[in-house]
């Protein structure tokens, strides 16, 4: 009679906050509705909603909203995402919260005890500069996504050229032309003058992320390779030069694919970024096994092996 989506209301799921705002959006639609039905019974009209609660719902909705396609970015299994942790940090204290602001309302008060939350769980010096350097390493971000900058340079040359990075000589093995390579020998470099390896195509990827900064331009081009011979701290020094000179990735290409087109031509650098760009930001995924595991051992599977139920969670997580 009023004209509303027959919609049914949602149910707020304690470890899940997304219900919660699900919730509140289901309320805001239906309170007319809601309205209605409270008014026509004595018992429970004292519960029919006043400007104020729906003032309130309207405040929180707006707060939380755009944390919701964040979530949504970061839960994907797809999608490289401890590398945007920093960055999305950041946008979330410079951008969407500012200090600024003569009324204490209730969406600003929430603001505020988000920021202050987020500052003590990602305060910690020894975990800031962890993603920072996860940061530099992902070309959709790179250098201009981290502060301190010298201290990142720092971290890279000397797990690079003191760690066990330096000590794998599989490093300089393979070229572009086929040739083998080793640190003794000549090894690999580009020419940008020439045409380069054939580019990971451009696929929908990381789309949430692309809706939270806003799409960015850039190739993540890179060039033909030609062969002269270096110190493995000239090598560092070349290909960090380089990978300041190109261009950012775009938020919608996949890290992995760059690195895939450019590992040979940046083997130190691709070899951090198979190191940690492989690390999942949040639990989504071990609990979705979870959840996966729990529905394929029923009542009619008691007897399963566990080698078996292996097998069983393994098919439901890759099979389409």
């Amino acid at each position: 009679q009023k004209g509303l989506p027959r919609n049914s209301l949602k149910v707020d799921v304690n470890n899940k906050w997304e219900t919660t705002l699900e919730m509140l959006e289901r309320i805001l639609e239906q309170q007319d509705a809601i309205r209605a039905v409270l008014a026509h019974d004595r018992k429970i009209c004292r519960l029919v909603p006043t400007w104020q609660d729906i003032d309130v719902l309207e405040s929180v909705i707006s707060v939380l909203c755009p944390f919701r396609e964040m979530t949504e970015a970061l839960s994907s299994e797809k999608f490289i995402a401890i590398s945007a942790i920093n960055p999305l940090i950041k946008h979330i204290c410079n951008d969407l919260i500012r200090d600024e602001q003569e009324e204490l309302t209730l969406g600003f008060l929430m603001q505020m005890r988000i920021k202050r939350d987020l500052e003590i769980r990602y305060g910690d010096p020894e975990l800031t500069h962890f993603l920072e350097k996860v940061t530099f390493i992902d070309p959709r971000f790179g250098p201009t996504c981290v502060d301190d900058l010298e201290n990142v340079l720092q971290q890279i040359k000397g797990e690079l050229l003191v760690g066990k990075v330096a000590e794998e000589p599989s490093l300089f093995q393979i070229s572009f032309d086929g040739s083998t390579l080793s640190p003794s020998n000549p090894c690999s470099w580009y020419d940008r003058d020439s045409p380069g390896p054939s580019q990971p195509k451009k696929a929908r990827y990381g789309g949430g992320l692309a809706k939270v900064f806003g799409k960015q331009s850039g190739d993540g081009g890179t060039d033909k390779m030609v062969t002269t011979c270096v110190s493995l701290q000239e090598q560092l020094d070349r290909e960090l030069d380089f990978y300041f000179k190109e261009p950012k990735l775009s938020l919608e290409n996949c890290p992995l694919q760059w690195w895939k087109a450019t590992q040979n031509c940046l083997p130190l650098l691709a070899k951090l970024a198979k190191k940690y760009l492989c690390i999942s930001a949040i639990s989504v995924a071990s609990e979705r096994a979870f959840s996966d595991s729990s529905s394929a051992f029923g009542e009619y599977r008691s007897s399963v092996k566990p080698k078996h139920m292996d097998q069983l969670v393994f098919l439901a997580e890759n099979l389409p």
